[in-house]
């Protein structure tokens, strides 16, 4: 698990998001950072997610609980970056301009076990916002760099990538109800022409209907 390739595969190795999460955790700790949270900044209707800090976390219950409870994402420096931004950040960075209650949120997050950390922000479709943030439960000797940061980054956006994967459900197929009659007709061995006398239509439309019906199933015969 030295390289970013092995760690890309590690979690490529996952079957479920619980699993993904699973090794997630272990990469980050690998690289230096023991606290990790996948959330939502805004609802993600294409997940079935609504906003919420820690759909998937190792953060402590209690911070968010409180979290969520005192509605602390308005003063939160971070996600405030987050939100204004959506650049990759270290939190001392989102902090630097930060007002006097933001900075105390802060001090209040590293008393709860989140000793400093990075954003990662999550685009997606229809403006659709979600983020990994890490952190550590001690305070951190490492050295921020881009370096770090860009490492972050490409691993939490290939999480992000495989979790959607896992969670997404495909769309069911939709099938018109001539799609469907030409369907059972074939099932009982008719060809197309028996199917275009018993329709009463033409084994052009037929073929038509054949067309559109591999093309929503994803097969060619």
């Amino acid at each position: 698990m030295k390289t970013l390739q092995d760690q890309v595969a590690l979690l490529g190795q996952a079957r479920s998001t619980e699993d993904l999460f699973i090794k997630f955790t272990k990469i980050m700790l690998f690289n230096g950072y023991d606290k990790v949270s996948y959330g939502c900044a805004t609802d993600c209707p294409s997940l079935g997610l609504k906003k919420k800090h820690g759909h998937a976390s190792n953060f402590s219950e209690s911070w968010l609980k409180h979290y969520a409870e005192c509605d602390l994402s308005g003063i939160d420096p971070v996600h405030i970056h987050l939100i204004e931004k959506r650049t990759p950040a270290f939190w001392s960075a989102c902090e630097e301009n930060a007002s006097l209650a933001s900075k105390q949120l802060m001090r209040n997050a590293a008393d709860a076990g989140l000793n400093g950390g990075i954003i990662i922000p999550l685009c997606d479709v229809g403006g659709e916002l979600s983020m990994v943030s890490v952190s550590n439960t001690e305070v951190s000797a490492r050295e921020e760099t881009y370096e770090t940061l860009a490492a972050t980054n490409l691993i939490s956006t290939y999480f992000y990538q495989h979790y959607k994967s896992l969670i997404k459900k495909p769309d069911p197929v939709k099938l018109s109800p001539r799609e469907y009659e030409i369907l059972n007709w074939a099932a009982e061995g008719k060809t197309d022409y028996e199917i275009a006398t018993i329709t009463n239509i033409s084994t052009a439309t037929v073929r038509y209907h054949w067309k559109n019906i591999f093309a929503k199933l994803n097969v060619f015969s």
